[in-house]
């Protein structure tokens, strides 16, 4: 019996599809251009293995996005080549096209151009890779951790920036049957609520086991963002917070407000505090930690400043934005808005 897993990690894709991206107004063509209601798209598969084979013959999904929903699904064939080309592509509405190729048991995902009768003509690169079993000397260049006041208690919000410098995806390590992992990450003592970001593909592909958030996905070539978040309950008013590295860190920032008290730190450096619009934040850093490193937070006084039931503070809450986060450390630490390329996970076993 064959089974089939699947796990998508999603980049791009959902801020592509919010009214925001869509907010300026339809096009008009100019007299140049007269009104057209079909569009061309011409995608071509990329080998992004330096040693790895020309891609031919693969599969390939196209969808249409619009505002509000996928109007169509167009599943055909690469060439030998590794191209194709689609010359009835509906424009008469503002569409998005997002490609899909399976290769090597993944499917690499490209987000296109909004096409429309200004712009009917696009071209796509969609890069692949070969896959690997082997363990890359995956790092972090940088971890961000963000505390915020929350009706709970305090929100913990983690955003990765993961590195892969092979040039081979990596297909994980088999810890359990048919449960390949590529990232386990411990989380701080009683975090709940635990919701996932950019990077994951929600439950089916990411678990929690003795306090540890595993990823289960394959882990691409080059930089990857991954953002979650959790709730720690704060009843008893204090908070101890252990980040452990679950690779290299190469630069590590926790940031709080400045009214949750510090009892004690551990392996994190005070960089001071910064006043943002009416928030005053304050900024701790660990750089280039070890495998295994631990940094630790002593937290106290944290009930003068919960967030009660009835949505009224005793203290006014701050909440501290990634942007805030990049604005205060500096240092060229730059936040990625989203990648552009996701990838899908399919793995085959017998059983």
């Amino acid at each position: 019996m064959n089974l089939r897993r699947h796990a998508l990690i999603i980049g791009l894709l959902p801020m592509l599809l919010t009214h925001s991206v869509w907010a300026s107004p339809p096009s008009t063509p100019s007299p140049q251009h007269p009104q057209t209601t079909a569009g061309s798209l011409t995608i071509q598969a990329v080998q992004g293995t330096p040693d790895g084979p020309a891609i031919a013959n693969t599969d390939i999904e196209i969808s249409l996005h619009t505002k509000n929903a996928v109007i169509q699904t167009i599943n055909t064939q690469l060439d030998e080549h590794g191209g194709v080309s689609l010359y009835d592509i509906p424009i008469d509405t503002e569409v998005r096209p997002v490609i899909r190729i399976e290769y090597a048991g993944v499917t690499y995902q490209e987000v296109g151009e909004i096409m429309s009768p200004a712009n009917p003509q696009q071209s796509v690169n969609v890069t692949c890779y070969q896959v690997t079993n082997d363990t890359p000397l995956w790092s972090m260049p940088m971890r961000q951790v963000m505390l915020s006041h929350s009706p709970q208690g305090i929100k913990v919000t983690e955003i990765l920036m993961v590195m892969n410098p092979d040039e081979r995806t990596w297909l994980g390590t088999e810890s359990a049957p048919n449960q390949p992992t590529t990232m386990s990450l411990r989380l701080p003592q009683g975090a709940e609520q635990i919701q996932l970001g950019t990077g994951f593909h929600d439950w089916c592909c990411t678990s929690v086991q003795a306090n540890t958030l595993i990823n289960h996905l394959p882990m691409m070539p080059g930089t990857t963002e991954m953002n979650f978040s959790y709730i720690i309950n704060t009843q008893d008013g204090t908070m101890e917070l252990d980040f452990v590295a679950p690779a290299a860190v190469e630069q590590m920032a926790v940031m709080l407000p400045n009214d949750i008290h510090t009892h004690r730190s551990e392996g994190l450096t005070l960089g001071g505090t910064r006043k943002i619009a009416d928030t005053i934040v304050r900024f701790y850093t660990a750089p280039n930690l070890a495998n295994g490193d631990a940094a630790h937070l002593s937290l106290s006084g944290l009930n003068q400043t919960r967030v009660v039931a009835d949505h009224t503070t005793r203290r006014t809450p701050v909440t501290i934005s990634p942007e805030m986060l990049t604005m205060i450390v500096g240092g060229g630490i730059v936040l990625l808005a989203g990648g552009v390329m996701a990838y899908q996970f399919k793995r085959k076993s017998s059983g």
